[in-house]
């Protein structure tokens, strides 16, 4: 790989590449781009070759006339080359109307140059392997009719293996859906969970700042913000809260074993972080004893604790890279970093002069006019700066962008697959009753009802779909389960996801089956008898 996509790339080792990070939301986007292009090339074959009692007669007539079999391939696959390259540039034209909205909504610049010679390469390539994959079998299949049979009277090319092929494809096309639908609705769950899932702290109602103001007057900034109508708490961090910035392992305590190696997160916080954030207690106290901050204490959380394993931490000295501290307190777990990573031991000590952030918790009322009153504060202690701040849940929100991003793509994806999916059944379900015409018509004058002729014309497709739904459930099991591999903390993959994924194929399909089913049953049997 090269250095200019390392940005996708997570995790290194060595020097290398050890895997992870969003190169594989790239290989994700271009497997279902690659099978969203197989389902319209399955339509292309199914129709093509459904459809092949119209072109009989014409390829009698050709191989009669002295046109090979090699020749008749040729002259098909030119055929779908020929609808290939016409699709490729109604696909450029809309790339190019439709960029502009993609990009907005990835809140990229995406440049496509339609002059370059590898973009060209790679376009024209693309064409004549779709061509290729789509006109093939059509190809093959059409050429091979005998000029005897096509000749006598009517030819209906329905040999058991193209009926199976046939089968195969339509089984394909919606066991693509049915693992884009159950992909869907996994994303959109766990999207979910991420932007609702308890923190251990209280993102509503809280901005943060860059404390540019001197650290001789933190305090008293503290207290003028504290005074703002409308302020509930204030204090300094050294983090957002969304990662982790300080880490080490140069920490003891009584009862560390040779080996015992923990890597500790380190926050630097105000005396009233603590409150400020909405950070928990379990036990202990935290950095104010009696009316005083107490800059010697620090606070433990309990994954900390239990990588420690120490019983009873409330008073207990350890040795840091600072010097000795008394653990005051116990809080309970909290999110420091994203639900990718699990809850690392964390290490809060009480040191504003290390902090560079300034935290302010509002009651959420009023919200512009408190923030005006804020930065009038602010700006009386930092003069000629500007006060930039942000809303905790909205950089929370910032940091499963990308997974919400991920959904919507996913969701389209769906909607495509299905559509063409759609397009493909109904398309073979026309030809068949139109084949069956005659049969239906039959049955009718004999007495069988409209709900008969529906089911008669019906059910082989349906069975279709609930084999696809069967084959489809085991594999999309196995993708998303991959997939959510990469969060520390996910939702579970219910059996209702599959079962849902695979009705909704069904009931898509059975609208679309019914349309032209209907349109059977109610027929009248004289049109499609007089003819014999």
């Amino acid at each position: 790989f090269m250095i200019n996509d390392w940005y996708l790339r997570n995790d290194f080792k060595d020097g290398k590449y050890a895997g992870g990070g969003r190169i594989a939301y790239v290989k994700l986007f271009s497997i279902i781009a690659f099978f969203i292009l197989l389902l319209a090339c399955i339509n292309f074959m199914n129709l093509s070759t459904a459809r092949a009692t119209q072109r009989s007669r014409e390829v009698g007539v050709r191989k009669v006339t002295g046109a090979g079999r090699m020749q008749l391939i040729k002259q098909f696959i030119s055929e779908s080359l020929l609808f290939t390259g016409l699709a490729g540039i109604i696909a450029v034209a809309l790339t190019w109307l439709i960029l502009p909205y993609f990009n907005n909504f990835l809140r990229k610049n995406i440049v496509i140059d339609y002059t370059d010679i590898s973009t060209i390469g790679v376009f024209i390539s693309i064409i004549i392997v779709t061509g290729l994959l789509a006109g093939s079998y059509p190809a093959f299949v059409l050429s091979s009719f005998k000029p005897v049979k096509v000749l006598k009277s009517v030819f209906i090319p329905s040999s058991s293996y193209t009926l199976s092929v046939r089968k195969v494809l339509v089984v394909t096309q919606f066991a693509i859906s049915v693992m884009l639908i159950a992909g869907t609705l996994v994303i959109s769950q766990q999207v979910h969970y991420v932007q609702n899932k308890k923190l251990g702290y209280s993102k509503e109602n809280l901005i943060w700042f860059s404390n540019n103001i001197s650290i001789d007057k933190h305090e008293a900034a503290i207290n003028e913000f504290k005074k703002v109508p409308g302020v509930i708490n204030a204090s300094q961090a050294s983090v957002t809260f969304t990662y982790a910035n300080n880490r080490s392992e140069n920490v003891q305590w009584p009862g560390k074993t040779e080996g015992q190696d923990v890597f500790f997160n380190f926050i630097a916080g105000g005396n009233e972080l603590v409150p400020t954030m909405g950070l928990q207690i379990k036990e202990g106290r935290d950095f104010i004893a009696g009316n005083k901050a107490d800059t010697n204490s620090v606070l433990l959380n309990e994954e900390a604790v239990k990588r420690m394993g120490i019983k009873n931490p409330v008073g207990m000295q350890i040795q840091l890279y600072s010097g000795k501290v008394t653990i005051a307190g116990v809080v309970k777990d909290f999110h420091l970093e994203s639900l990718h990573n699990p809850i690392a031991p964390t290490i809060i000590e009480c040191r504003p002069d290390w902090t560079w952030l300034m935290y302010v918790r509002t009651d959420g009322k009023n919200t512009g006019q408190t923030l005006s009153e804020i930065e009038k504060v602010y700006k009386s202690f930092a003069p000629g700066l500007v006060f930039d701040y942000n809303f905790q849940d909205k950089e929370y929100e910032r940091l499963y962008r990308s997974e919400s991003q991920i959904g919507t793509l996913v969701n389209w994806f769906a909607f495509f697959a299905i559509f063409i999916s759609c397009l493909g059944l109904l398309g073979l379900t026309a030809f068949t009753v139109e084949r069956k015409a005659k049969e239906f018509g039959i049955r009718k004058v004999l007495g069988a009802s409209v709900t008969k002729i529906v089911l008669l014309a019906s059910k082989q497709f349906i069975f279709l779909v609930l084999i696809a739904v069967i084959i489809a459930v085991i594999p999309a099991y196995f993708f998303m389960k991959d997939w959510l591999q990469q969060y520390a903390y996910r939702v579970n993959l219910d059996w209702w996801i599959f079962i849902t994924a695979g009705a909704a194929a069904i009931f898509i399909a059975i609208i679309t089956i019914s349309f032209q089913a209907i349109k059977a049953a109610f027929a009248n049997p004289i049109k499609s008898l007089r003819t014999e």
